[in-house]
């Protein structure tokens, strides 16, 4: 998730008041699989914004695969349960 990694330097080193706050509840909204108002969005500037929607897409392809990894299936006619723990790099980042 190199847009994540990205959008964090942008947090540490030149992110404004405003959107340091919407960046990171972007990423704890990404990360806890919550919502999020997109037109919050609207109040950062247009290299924030631009971070935020490469995170987003990084975070969809993310999803994307860990959905359809065996790793992460029961076998065929196992009654184990799908872990509900979010399965994305999201999930090891501190914020």
């Amino acid at each position: 998730m190199f847009a994540i990694k990205k959008l964090e330097e942008y947090l540490r080193s030149s992110a404004t008041p405003v959107a340091s706050r919407e960046l990171t509840r972007l990423l704890e909204a990404l990360k806890e699989e919550k919502e999020f108002p997109l037109s919050s969005l609207y109040e950062i500037d247009y290299e924030a914004f631009e971070l935020a929607v490469e995170a987003m897409r990084d975070w969809r392809i993310d999803r994307y695969y860990a959905g359809n990894t065996d790793t992460h299936r029961p076998a065929a006619g196992s009654n184990a349960p799908q872990s509900s723990q979010p399965n994305h790099a999201l999930a090891a980042m501190d914020l």
